[in-house]
């Protein structure tokens, strides 16, 4: 996924996610998974294997093992074929990538820094 600043989104070892790389390697890969919910989604990274968690404090972290509520997001589609807007589940706030730093799920409405264009490899 690329972010507004046109950085990669990354899945640091820690398990935090950030919008600060410049080319895709496997800690910026994600696999897209399909829960069998309208639009609905989860994050599982390639480079430790964990899915992406959007807990209800708005921190976004690759921790867990499995998915379950707080893992799931709407993927609405932000007014064109690559650009998709994420809300997490767990809270009802859009995904935000924030200036480059850390993404979050605490925006309540999707501007420039929620969307995401979802790159295919």
């Amino acid at each position: 996924m690329q972010a507004a600043n046109l950085q990669y989104v990354s899945a640091e070892p820690s398990g935090n996610i950030i919008a600060n790389r410049n080319a895709v390697n496997e800690w910026e890969k994600f696999e897209l998974i399909p829960t069998g919910e309208l639009y609905t989604y989860a994050l599982k990274t390639k480079s430790n294997g964990k899915y992406v968690s959007f807990e209800p404090n708005g921190r976004v972290v690759a921790d867990r093992t499995s998915i379950g509520a707080w893992e799931k997001f709407i993927l609405y589609n932000g007014g064109d074929n690559r650009i998709y807007v994420l809300q997490a589940l767990s809270n009802g706030r859009y995904i935000s990538a924030n200036g480059g730093r850390e993404l979050t799920a605490t925006s309540y409405v999707a501007g420039s820094w929620e969307r995401f264009v979802i790159v295919y490899f």
